[in-house]
Order: C-alpha cells, then sequence, then structure tokens
C-alpha cells in the first residue's frame, strides 16, 4: 500500500498503535497529533491496517433497541461496518425495554422511551464493554447516552453468514508498533523491519497466533489468513441508515431504533505544524513539516 496514510506515517518513523481498540499515533517529532486530525483520520488509517492484513476490523456505526428472536427477546442490536469489504455488521444483546419502578408519571412495565434501554453486570454488552478503555455510565439506565463513545473503538470478531457476529468473539483490536510496521514491511523503509506480515490481536502485546486473531475466555478463534494483494473498497462514509424490515428477523433493524451515531467520514485532514490552517495544507506538507521538525 506505497503512499497510504499509515504507510507514509511509518516511513517517517512515526509510532502508531492500537490498544484496546482505540488508535494512538506518537510523532517522531515529538509534535502532538491535533485530536481534530486524529478524529477525522482515524477511520482511514484503521481501513488502510484493514486491507493491508486482509481481515475484517469492524467500526461501530449505530445502535437500535428492538424485540428480537421472533418477538420473543427485547434487546439492543449494534450495527458495525466491516472496514475491509464496506459491509454491514450487527450483533444483539439481551436488554430490559421497560420501566422497572413506577414513579410520579409512569408506571413499572411501560416502554421505555424510544432508544433508551437497561443492562445488568452480568450482559453480554456489559462484559463487551469492560474489554474496552471506555469509562462505565454512572447508572445502567443511562447506557444509551453513552453509546456513540464506541466509535473511538475498533474490534475483531469471528462473523456467521448474514454478517451477524457471534457475542462471545467480539474484542477490541491491539496492535503494537511493532506489530504494524511487521504488517507494512515491504513499505516500510526503516532498521525496526521484520520479516513478518502477520495482523495480530492481544491483550496487550503478547502474541496468540498467525494471521488474524480473536480471543474468547480461555478459547481462540483462528481466522484464516488472507491475501495482502486484496483491494476491496471499505465504504467509510458519513450516512444515516434507514430500514425497515420485520423485527423478529435477527437479520433485520428492529422498527423501534435510534439512528443518533453515524459511522466516521474517511476524508483525510493534513496535519499542521505551520502557520497554515491543517485544512488547507497537503499531505506532502505537513511530512516535510515533520522532517523539519525531527
Amino acid at each position: 500500500m506505497a503512499g497510504s496514510l499509515t504507510n507514509g506515517l511509518l516511513k517517517r518513523g512515526d509510532s502508531l498503535a492500537v490498544s484496546q481498540g482505540q488508535l494512538t499515533i506518537t510523532p517522531k517529532s515529538g509534535e502532538p497529533v491535533p485530536l481534530n486530525w486524529l478524529a477525522t483520520n482515524r477511520c482511514k488509517i484503521m481501513s488502510e491496517i484493514a486491507m493491508q492484513s486482509g481481515h475484517s476490523i469492524y467500526s461501530y456505526a449505530y445502535y437500535q433497541t428492538g424485540i428480537y428472536n421472533k418477538g420473543r427477546s427485547p434487546g439492543v442490536m449494534i450495527r458495525f461496518v466491516d472496514l475491509l469489504t464496506g459491509e454491514d455488521a450487527f450483533a444483539v444483546f439481551n436488554a430490559d425495554l421497560k420501566r422497572q419502578r413506577t414513579t410520579k408519571n409512569k408506571r413499572a412495565g411501560e416502554p421505555l422511551p424510544e432508544g433508551q434501554f437497561r443492562i445488568g453486570e452480568r450482559s453480554a454488552l456489559y462484559l463487551l464493554w469492560i474489554k474496552t478503555p471506555l469509562d462505565i455510565p454512572r447508572r445502567f439506565a443511562e447506557w444509551h447516552k453513552s453509546m456513540s463513545k464506541l466509535q473511538q473503538v475498533y474490534f475483531v470478531a469471528q462473523s456467521s453468514s448474514g454478517g451477524k457476529l457471534a457475542n462471545k468473539s467480539i474484542h477490541p483490536l491491539s496492535l503494537s508498533n511493532t506489530k504494524l510496521i511487521q504488517l507494512f514491511g515491504d513499505n516500510v523503509a526503516t532498521s525496526q523491519r521484520q520479516g513478518s506480515d502477520n495482523l495480530v490481536t492481544s491483550n496487550g502485546d503478547k502474541l496468540q497466533g498467525q494471521g488474524l486473531v480473536t480471543s474468547s475466555g480461555d478459547k481462540h478463534i483462528a481466522v484464516e489468513q488472507a491475501s495482502n494483494d486484496l483491494e476491496p473498497d471499505p465504504k467509510c462514509v458519513s450516512k444515516q441508515v434507514r430500514v425497515s424490515e420485520s423485527a423478529g428477523n435477527l437479520s433485520a433493524c428492529a422498527t423501534n431504533r435510534v439512528l443518533s451515531n453515524q459511522v466516521m467520514t474517511c476524508k483525510v485532514t493534513p496535519i499542521s505544524h505551520t502557520k497554515k490552517l491543517p485544512q488547507e495544507q497537503t499531505r506532502e506538507e505537513w511530512l516535510q513539516d515533520y522532517d523539519s521538525a525531527s
């Protein structure tokens, strides 16, 4: 992927890593990366990592509440975008959609407002959340207010037909700078290059296997190593997703849904260390700035 943003940063000697699903960049120049630049370009970098490895990396899109499993199971459906293919994926988590207490104006057992839900400490959604570095909401009844924070975290998972992800297989992606250099090894001119092009997920930097591996408890689910020559076109754009499908179908979106969180755009806005505004600089210009500062 010569000419890619990720490859250019690694060539410069900047340090890139993914820890508990969150991307961090430490420039060689020592200059801090502007948060707005990172927010704008984070999706593009993660898409390039997915393409270089040939493996799926999942980005949070939005969530919705509804009744699933043929109308028997209230819950939360989280929608993801596969950054390798641009296709949609989803996972369904059990949740309570009714009020638990009677108040002055509301009675216990009445439906919660659209998009609101309640989970417990044993719920699969809670167990997934605590694997990330995100803060735990103050109250279980207020979890819906924090769902948009999942946009900051990237996941790996085992997918079945129809794009359904196995809940227990969903883990935040972790990649050290060394592993990224190995992944982009043929394109990164650096003395730190090592000859392996394997993408590895881990808890920390402990190697768990060849290729892309996800972990579920004591079980390891190995995903077959795909060719790094694949060049899919990930649809990482900002858009609202509108659907009207049966609420009883696990592969469908529920009729009761919230679309407040959108997929992040992949537009590249250059980092600037000059008087020129970031949006006015080309990528070559900010790379030159790094050269002069390092």
